[in-house]
């Protein structure tokens, strides 16, 4: 590919992109990562970074992430900046979601 690729493009959804692009690219859909994949890649992220936390503070990014690591790492880096430390109601307050009951 590397002789006829000129750039990339990853979306979320791929019909937001125009039909003269997308009939010139080949379309690649990758299934959503499991809750288990997210936790582990940022359990990995905040021992590296020192970011503060609790479990249920992971399990609210991981909730909000649905599936898309980086969604699940903005989340986690947007709430780190903000507050400081990652927390079921911070990550709530960041995502601009309701908690789930």
């Amino acid at each position: 590919f590397s002789n006829s690729t000129r750039f990339a493009l990853a979306c979320n959804h791929s019909t937001k992109i125009i039909e003269p692009i997308q009939s010139r690219c080949a379309i690649l859909r990758y299934t959503r990562l499991t809750d288990e994949q997210i936790t582990q890649r940022l359990l990995d992220v905040v021992e590296a970074e020192k970011i503060v936390y609790d479990n249920k503070g992971l399990e609210a990014v991981v909730f909000t992430a649905e599936g898309d690591m980086r969604q699940a790492l903005n989340n986690l880096q947007a709430t780190a900046t903000g507050f400081g430390n990652i927390s079921t109601d911070n990550v709530f307050k960041v995502c601009d979601q309701p908690h789930p009951v």
